[in-house]
């Protein structure tokens, strides 16, 4: 639970813990179709609100986690996840979803009688914020800006509203780029450099390709594009912190680039540059 303390601006939001704290977990049934949502093609952005829960929030408290788990009969299920990105990031969030299903797993194989089973020690959370310095004063720069959004000195811990920019117009769409995929990339790479030697990584490749393909299909009337990438810094800082630190460890990778050298036949030898 995140509590907004009655502290000298800028407001100092912890996290605390009283007994009886937990997590909300939801369990629904849906009749959509199951296959077309989870197929390779494009669906109403809309059809997947349903599947996802909400935060318990006030302006003075709200929970860090909730989760849905939400059946189609005969089809299968899904498991949706809403986080506050104040408390946790990305890894931490998938961690837990791993601890979650390591624990289930283990459940399912013994006896009811049988004591809770103990997380591997690849999974056991890592609390300590000590580990972590701020010498750039970040963290204070953030709670400027948040208390400043809105008026000064915001002490509120409501979530933006970003319901908004999801329409009955919006789609989703499924992509999928095998190995084979890959490898035919990386031969272009090859063929166009004219460097054999070269050594691209699935990930460049993927990303370089749909950042090209985006810009191409969104026929946008900017200048120049912008991509931006959030790294995990666990084991890049001096000295790396344990992989399982449960909190925000990210930082933003940005790359720029002329619209009009993405959008071209190179676009995806020039993304990839970047």
């Amino acid at each position: 639970m995140l509590d907004d303390y009655d502290l000298p601006s800028p407001a100092i939001t912890i996290t605390s813990y009283v007994p009886g704290d937990g997590l909300s977990l939801t369990i629904a049934e849906s009749d959509a179709d199951f296959n077309h949502i989870t197929g390779f093609n494009f669906v109403e952005a809309l059809k997947f609100r349903p599947l996802v829960p909400s935060l318990s929030i006030s302006h003075e408290k709200a929970s860090v986690l909730s989760l849905q788990i939400t059946l189609f009969p005969n089809s299968g299920f899904s498991i949706g996840i809403t986080t506050h990105h104040a408390i946790l990031d990305g890894k931490t969030a998938s961690s837990f979803l791993k601890s979650w299903v390591y624990i289930c797993s283990k459940l399912t194989e013994s006896s009811s009688s049988s004591p809770p089973p103990a997380l591997p020690e690849n999974l056991i959370p890592f609390y300590d914020r000590e580990v972590t310095c701020d010498p750039n004063g970040i963290g204070l720069l953030h709670l400027n800006q948040w208390t400043s959004y809105g008026g000064p000195n915001n002490r509120s811990l409501m979530l933006w509203n970003w319901d908004d920019r999801v329409t009955a117009e919006s789609i989703r769409g499924s992509f999928e780029l095998n190995p084979s995929d890959l490898q035919k990339l990386r031969e272009s790479v090859v063929s166009r450099l004219k460097n054999k030697s070269v050594r691209v990584s699935s990930f460049a490749l993927t990303s370089a390709y749909a950042w090209a393909c985006l810009v191409k299909a969104e026929k946008t009337k900017l200048k120049r594009e912008v991509l931006i990438i959030s790294v995990d810094c666990r084991f890049r800082l001096e000295p790396p912190i344990p992989s399982t630190y449960f909190g925000n460890c990210i930082a933003g990778k940005v790359a720029y680039e002329e619209t009009k050298n993405l959008s071209g036949n190179n676009g995806f030898i020039t993304a990839l540059g970047q």
